[in-house]
């Protein structure tokens, strides 16, 4: 069983015409489905645990965590890079609720120890922005920004932007805009080369998978069969750094196909495979998704589902044995919430959950995933 601590009392459940409306028109471009063929380290996770030592995937509690000063706190749709346990890079989101908002152009280093900081980074570089991509290159030691939208518009022309934080210094990689598909995209790095996944524009969901060629600056489509279109899914990378995995993402914000397949990309041949998990998760967007201490399951949950209602559960894949298992949470705890991914945890802990989307409104608060 999963057991939660209360970090603040939980607001009341709302789910009025207002909030479906906010979230229909928050990271959705209401576009139609594109064709696409039918399904046929850069580690962010604790280590193992010690040799011989049984894990047992349900014997984990959320305790809530409390953010230090300024930071990205109380937003969603950021774009998150996650380094390590310890470190992550976060840029852009908003604040946009019931009351209005705005949308962000600041990038943060969030540092995981006993509580959560984070530190602004003080570079001139992509315009305000939420529901793009991120992902860290270990190898090069740069931070890779894709796509995106703001309150204008449902999705941004393509541009792909560089950060190098030791300027810091944002360059945009001029010839790098191949891949159109920018709102809800999904990237990550595995075996020495960056990805890129699906996204939405104007003219539908895509399911291109694309490399990226640091030398040439640019995006080159890989051919291969795999995931259907779709958006607003999570691309992450195994503990070893030597596959990625996706799960989740939808082909429209509300009343359409919603996701919950697994997949593994092997970046040497380039080729998908789905992993058969019965009986798991509903079909959801932006899930929060989490190694266990083995690095042969993960967690997954939260996100929204094919009404635009923010989840709120919990489930532990074990990818030996190809098996789902739900996890019973009482009421107190997380409150379900979609658009917020998965921030490092510091010691002892998995991963942390901040901020997100509820059901009319930011959620504020923030919480720890701790393996016992």
């Amino acid at each position: 069983m999963a057991v939660w601590s209360v970090l603040d009392a939980r607001a009341m459940t709302l789910r009025s015409t207002f909030a479906l409306l906010l979230l229909l028109t928050a990271c959705d471009d209401g576009a139609a489905p594109l064709d696409a063929a039918t399904p046929p380290d850069a580690s962010a996770d604790a280590g193992p645990p010690d040799a011989g030592v049984a894990f047992d995937p349900s014997a984990v509690r959320f305790d809530p965590a409390t953010p230090e000063g300024d930071g990205p706190w109380g937003l969603w749709g950021t774009l998150v890079a996650r380094v390590d346990d310890r470190q992550a890079y976060v840029v852009g989101g908003t604040n946009v609720g019931r009351l209005g908002g705005e949308v962000f152009a600041d990038v943060w280093r969030v540092s995981a120890g006993e509580t959560l900081t984070a530190e602004r980074l003080e570079a001139t570089g992509p315009a305000p922005r939420y529901c793009g991509c991120a992902a860290w290159d270990p190898d090069r030691e740069r931070l890779l920004v894709y796509g995106g939208r703001d309150l204008t518009v449902n999705a941004f022309d393509p541009e792909t932007w560089e950060l190098d934080p030791a300027g810091p210094t944002w360059t945009r990689i001029e010839g790098a805009s191949q891949h159109a598909t920018t709102l809800g995209c999904a990237m990550g790095y595995a075996r020495g080369a960056m990805y890129l996944f699906g996204g939405a524009n104007g003219s539908g969901v895509s399911a291109a998978l694309h490399r990226f060629d640091a030398a040439a600056g640019a995006w080159v489509e890989v051919a291969t069969g795999g995931p259907v279109a779709r958006y607003d899914a999570a691309l992450f990378p195994a503990p070893d750094g030597d596959a990625l995995y996706l799960f989740g993402g939808s082909v429209g914000a509300r009343g359409r196909a919603f996701y919950a397949d697994l997949w593994r990309l092997d970046p040497e041949t380039n080729s998908w495979t789905e992993l058969a998990l019965p009986e798991g998760p509903s079909g959801r967007r932006t899930p929060w998704v989490t190694w266990d201490p083995t690095g042969a399951g993960l967690y997954v949950g939260f996100g929204y589902d094919g009404e635009m209602r923010p989840i709120g559960d919990l489930f532990h894949a074990d990818l030996d044995a190809l098996t789902w298992t739900e996890l019973e949470v009482p009421f107190e705890g997380p409150s379900p919430r979609g658009f917020s991914y998965a921030l490092p945890g510091g010691p002892g802990a998995l991963a942390s959950v901040v901020g997100g989307n509820g059901v009319s409104a930011p959620v504020t608060d923030a919480w720890r995933l701790i393996a016992d």
